[in-house]
């Protein structure tokens, strides 16, 4: 199980998403390689499990193991910055 931390950029990227209306469950504390963020947005109704990793960050083996086994769920991503984050919920919404 990994150590409960974060990625600098996970709290401003909550606080992005929740100021245009979206809802965010951090998830980080449960390890074993599950993503950091459950994201729902209520305008498009989608909903995202998000890996948050700053710049060129790489998955943990924990990481990866999760990402394979749920290999082709549409719901799975990792986004790298607040402007992805954001432009992936603005495309949800047209």
């Amino acid at each position: 199980m990994r150590n409960a931390r974060t990625d600098k950029i996970h709290k401003p990227m909550r606080e992005a998403l929740r100021a245009i209306g979206c809802r965010c469950a951090d998830c980080y504390r449960h390890g074993d390689g599950f993503p950091d963020m459950f994201v729902f947005d209520p305008v498009s109704g989608r909903a995202w499990l998000v890996e948050i990793k700053s710049g060129k960050g790489t998955l943990t083996p924990a990481e990866e193991i999760f990402f394979s086994d749920f290999e082709g769920c549409e719901v799975l991503t990792i986004w790298r910055s607040i402007e992805q984050a954001l432009a992936t919920v603005q495309e949800a919404r047209v």
